[in-house]
């Protein structure tokens, strides 16, 4: 009986989570493959909280309708750590997988940021063909470096969920 209770406890997942520009009483939502939320959270005094088991890891979405921050995580057993900032920014930590997402994340913020700048100069008015070429063919390479960053993160972490969660979506087009 005592293995039985120390094999449910390795399994436990804990989400502590920090929130920022939320009151008391403002509400966090998590998602999983449905429209209707699977849990709602309550902020209390900045901060939320969620745990259970996980027995496979899982992929959620949380999101804090307030702010507009959100984030995938995994709940794979450990400490999981969510930030949501003001300015709806969300960052993700504390397992293995968790800490992947959120290196993912950050390359892909960085790649938005480009191509935004990139896609503000194609429509100045000013932009002559052959300067909006040079801007496809700096979006093209850009396009191409990110795909090559997500494979190398693929590659990178085939021991665990995200690793699994690239490569099917690769597989699919879908990343």
């Amino acid at each position: 009986e005592i293995l039985v209770m120390s094999a449910c406890h390795s399994n436990e997942f804990k989400l502590e989570g920090a929130a920022e520009g939320m009151k008391d009483g403002d509400t966090i939502l998590i998602f999983k493959n449905a429209p209707a939320p699977v849990d709602t959270l309550i902020v209390k005094a900045g901060e939320f909280e969620w745990s259970g088991q996980a027995d496979s890891v899982v992929c959620y979405f949380l999101t804090a309708p307030k702010t507009g921050a959100s984030t995938l995580f995994f709940a794979e057993p450990g400490t999981i750590h969510i930030n949501l900032y003001a300015n709806g920014v969300a960052e993700v930590s504390g397992t293995t997988a968790n800490d992947a997402l959120q290196e993912m994340n950050v390359k892909q913020t960085e790649f938005r940021r480009k191509v935004d700048t990139l896609l503000s100069k194609l429509n100045n008015q000013d932009t002559n063909e052959e300067q909006q070429k040079a801007i496809y063919d700096q979006y093209n390479a850009l396009q191409e470096e990110m795909n090559k960053s997500a494979v190398e993160i693929a590659i990178k972490n085939l021991d665990n969920e995200l690793g699994y969660m690239l490569i099917s979506g690769m597989a699919y087009g879908d990343v």
